[in-house]
């Protein structure tokens, strides 16, 4: 109940902005990211908008890619579980892999459709380094700077070292 109440202030100061033909939210420093449950929206920092055209586009692409596939919607649905069961470490551990499967599987589909993979790296570290890592929607890979790099392992077609014997152990 905090996070929605902090979350419906911040959005208050978000202004609207028709970028690239996409109806969007425009923060100072929060997301790139997906907000709302009945009505998700994507809002995006101030600094997206200078980016370069390409650029600019992916991260759009990849936010509204999210939003298609009902991304928020799961989100919500994994959090309730975690919030109804709080001292479930099975919970938390899930609720922590869905929000890697979600990235991992938008990245995905981004790539797909604009396979310069390279190019879609820069991106997630340029992403990265400007974060609002306080904030409420930092992007979801820095909680975690292993999911950054697997992202990135992904896009490369790399396999997680040791993966036999970690399934061995598991």
């Amino acid at each position: 109940v905090a996070l929605a109440r902090s979350l419906a202030r911040q959005r208050s100061g978000w202004r609207f902005a028709t970028v690239d033909g996409q109806t969007i939210l425009v923060s100072r420093d929060a997301g790139p990211a997906v907000v709302g449950f009945r009505a998700p929206a994507v809002v995006v920092p101030d600094w997206v908008l200078g980016l370069d055209e390409k650029l600019r586009a992916l991260v759009l692409r990849h936010e509204r890619e999210h939003l298609e596939r009902g991304d928020p919607r799961m989100l919500a649905g994994g959090l309730a579980g975690v919030v109804l069961v709080p001292w479930n470490p099975a919970l938390w551990l899930q609720f922590g892999r869905l929000r890697s499967a979600m990235e991992l599987d938008c990245d995905a589909r981004v790539l797909g459709e604009h396979p310069d993979a390279r190019l879609y790296g820069s991106l997630l570290l340029t992403v990265a380094e400007r974060a609002d890592r306080g904030g409420l929607l930092a992007p979801a890979f820095i909680a975690s700077r292993s999911l950054l790099s697997r992202r990135i392992a992904a896009m490369r077609g790399a396999k997680p070292r040791h993966r036999t014997a970690s399934t061995m152990v598991l």
